[in-house]
């Protein structure tokens, strides 16, 4: 643990402090979270095309969409948090 905690103090100093490293590392993981939800909006679609008229399926499948959605509105929206926070933040 106090390793973890030695690695991030010096990562957030080379980033210009804690609000930068995170607003870093959000930007370098957005490509693979909008590939992930991409990828789960395509399993949906898969699912609700093979689901027969069944609608427990049809649900399932349904709801994984909606909550693959609201988890990418999740993820822009801590991003702009994130990027509002930075550009507040005082510099020096």
């Amino acid at each position: 643990m106090f390793t973890v905690a030695i690695a991030l103090f010096l990562a957030a100093d080379a980033f210009g402090g804690y609000t930068q490293m995170i607003q870093s590392l959000f930007k370098s993981a957005t490509p693979f979270v909008t590939a992930l939800a991409v990828l789960s909006l395509g399993v949906c679609a898969v699912m609700m095309k093979t689901s027969f008229g069944n609608p427990q399926k049809l649900e399932h499948a349904r709801s994984a969409a909606i909550w693959t959605l609201i988890g990418l509105a999740v993820w822009y929206g801590a991003q702009g948090i994130i990027d509002m926070v930075v550009a507040a933040a005082p510099k020096g």
